[in-house]
């Protein structure tokens, strides 16, 4: 969606030529996607890391690759729990603990000193789109942040230069109005109406948020030689 890469731009600062989308569920993907590239952002999706997606074991070997390279990495909600899945870790569907709308992020101690949320208070405000999380980290992984239906918001994997954040910081609230009203908008099938969140409510209810600064904090340090 184009307002899903324009959130994108416009939160790493970056310029639309310096940033490549790829559909790597829809699209092919290769771990050779990784060349000539100074970092990758892997994003949410619809499909949960237990559905069949096209492509996963893929994306699977992309993450394994940039996990031994070395390249820097950034995954958002889906694409956290991906890589978590990826690397020894587990994700569970938990509807009862979903965050669909603005949530209170809280850092741990570990993320108090962790560069990636520099700028941020200690508390701060998160837009989530979620009805999976991951509930196990890769082994030796460190929690920088939570909320409370989410012990695991956010972590980084040592070893690596892979940070994964549940909720998405690429969202403004501008950015998070957009994604609903198109949600809105789409049709609903009977079956599936008791599953849909409420999201003229939740969409009512957003607050602005500043966590842009986590995607322009993870651009310096990736881009920083």
């Amino acid at each position: 969606m184009e307002w899903d890469r324009k959130s994108f731009v416009e939160s790493t600062g970056l310029k639309d030529e310096e940033l490549k989308s790829i559909n790597a569920i829809d699209g092919s993907i290769s771990p050779d996607d990784l060349d000539g590239y100074e970092a990758a952002i892997i994003g949410g999706s619809k499909l949960g890391v237990y559905d069949d997606i096209p492509n996963k074991n893929a994306l699977k070997d992309f993450i394994k690759k940039a996990a031994k390279s070395g390249l820097p990495v950034l995954g958002i909600c889906f694409g956290a729990q991906l890589i978590a899945e990826t690397l020894g870790g587990k994700v569970v569907k938990d509807i009862e603990r979903q965050e669909f709308g603005t949530f209170e992020i809280q850092k741990t101690e570990q993320g108090i000193e962790d560069f990636l949320m520099e700028g941020l208070p200690k508390k701060f405000l998160a837009q989530c789109s979620h009805n999976d999380r991951v509930v196990l980290m890769p082994n030796g992984s460190i929690s920088l942040a939570k909320s409370a239906r989410c012990p695991i918001q956010t972590f980084k994997i040592p070893g690596t230069k892979i940070y994964c954040v549940q909720f998405h910081p690429e969202r403004s609230k501008e950015t998070f109005q957009e994604f609903l009203k198109y949600e809105i908008e789409q049709p609903v099938d009977d079956k599936k109406a008791l599953d849909v969140p409420p999201w003229k409510q939740i969409l009512k209810n957003l607050k602005t948020t500043h966590t842009d600064i986590i995607l322009k904090n993870f651009v310096k340090w990736a881009t920083t030689k």
